[in-house]
């Protein structure tokens, strides 16, 4: 195996994690980027993406990975997506870094449960509605369940249904995006699980094994997360029970990825393992990217089929999501300070002109166009760096949610209370978060 200084990278992606092609461009011989939307039409804001300091874009309109792929040491395949690319690439002889049909846990939901299932894991009430009709009549009359589909993705996330006063208009909405296929779709009908706790861990898995450091903690939805690096005998019993179980499953996939599990934890301790996330997370996959001092060898190894664990910078890591006031149809422009800039981490972002810009018209085009980071050696160092790093940024057409982290705070706070130890260190006040605000 090369020394990772004179290896090349092709990073083959959607956009939304171009910052890991960014973070291996500084330690490695030379990056790929090649953006995997395929449309026979193409437009310049696919060809734009990842047009970043240090990563060669594949135009391809002009060529593509195949025609090079003899000059590529290692493949990566951050998201879930391309299972059967990968495992050609694998069948060629080349080293892959990608979930493999690990996609599967993440992507076919129903299958997913059966799999929780044989593996003898705690799996909550829920049932399969086929089509639309039959999902009206049996949510008619619930509460507080949460919708869910499988392959189709793109057309809808998780819906949280309250009731049908609340929610019913979520159904007509599924009535106009599927619309004469809706009685062809299976939906998932989760009960929510009455707990506070949702916990997360977050790490990589490859050569059959997990690390023996990994990051875990609480994610607030779509605005901000707080990790702890542990060693792998530390994580709280529920979230080690889980993991421990599906160490089999993942090493017969042959996976090697990032992967985040959601794991919410009952009153009386009980693990429901919810969501997978067979790829690069965000939030929580961010921070890896600066947490791992060693990132491009875990890669390369993990690619080869070797396992090793990280070379951690801190021992703790927080993330406030980024919001930006423009239009999502826009091309958004944002000024980073030199000193800030490995710090944010944007999404189908390019630059131009020394300008950065985060990219429309992706599946994933949204207010948010990025996240910023805080790093440190407690949890008070990490948030105050983060709020720094959020200062240098308050002339700038954006809210980053820092003042989530109170209620992430929180989470960690209830989380111990009832024995799922997040770190030995003591945490800041919650309100320590906002004041001098």
């Amino acid at each position: 195996m090369k020394d990772v200084s004179d290896t090349t990278f092709c990073v083959i992606d959607g956009g939304q994690f171009v910052e890991l092609a960014v973070r291996l461009a500084r330690s490695v011989k030379r990056v790929l980027f090649q953006c995997s939307i395929d449309q026979p039409y193409k437009k310049v804001n696919e060809a734009s993406v990842g047009d970043l300091p240090g990563v060669e874009v594949i135009d391809p309109e002009v060529n593509d990975f195949w025609t090079l792929k003899k000059q590529i040491d290692c493949f990566v395949f951050p998201d879930c997506a391309h299972a059967g690319v990968q495992n050609e690439l694998v069948a060629q002889g080349f080293q892959v870094w990608g979930s493999r049909n690990g996609v599967n846990l993440e992507l076919q939901r129903i299958k997913f449960k059966k799999v929780l299932l044989d593996l003898g894991l705690h799996v909550g009430p829920y049932r399969v509605c086929n089509g639309l009709t039959e999902l009206r009549a049996w949510l008619r009359d619930k509460k507080d369940q949460y919708i869910k589909i499988s392959r189709f993705r793109g057309n809808t996330e998780t819906r949280h249904w309250i009731d049908q006063r609340e929610s019913g208009h979520i159904l007509d909405e599924f009535a106009v995006t599927f619309g004469p296929v809706a009685e062809d779709v299976r939906f998932l009908v989760e009960e929510a699980i009455p707990t506070k706790i949702e916990w997360g861990l977050d790490t990589y898995f490859s050569g059959g094994k997990f690390p023996s450091f990994v990051a875990h903690g609480p994610e607030i939805k779509d605005k901000c997360y707080a990790g702890s690096i542990v060693a792998w005998r530390e994580l709280p019993d529920p979230v080690k029970e889980v993991a421990e179980a599906m160490i089999p499953v993942l090493a017969d996939a042959n996976y090697a990825n990032f992967i985040s599990m959601e794991i919410r934890i009952a009153e009386d301790g009980t693990p429901y393992f919810t969501d997978p996330t067979c790829r690069f997370a965000t939030p929580a996959g961010e921070p890896q990217l600066e947490l791992y001092k060693n990132l491009p060898e875990i890669i390369l190894a993990g690619a080869h089929g070797e396992c090793i664990d990280p070379i951690c910078s801190h021992n703790f890591a927080v993330q406030a999501v980024m919001d930006h006031s423009g239009p999502e149809e826009d091309w958004r422009r944002i000024v980073i300070p030199e000193g800030v800039r490995q710090w944010v981490k944007l999404y189908s972002a390019c630059q131009i002109e020394g300008d950065l810009y985060a990219i429309p018209s992706f599946p994933h085009s949204c207010d948010s166009i990025g996240s910023v980071l805080g790093l440190g050696d407690t949890m008070e160092e990490a948030i105050e760096h983060l709020k720094a790093n959020a200062k240098a940024l308050k002339d700038q057409p954006v809210h980053i949610h820092v003042e989530t982290l109170v209620e992430a705070l929180k989470e960690i706070e209830e989380a111990e209370a009832k024995g799922v130890e997040f770190s030995e260190q003591p945490m800041p006040e919650p309100e320590s978060v906002v004041s001098g605000e």
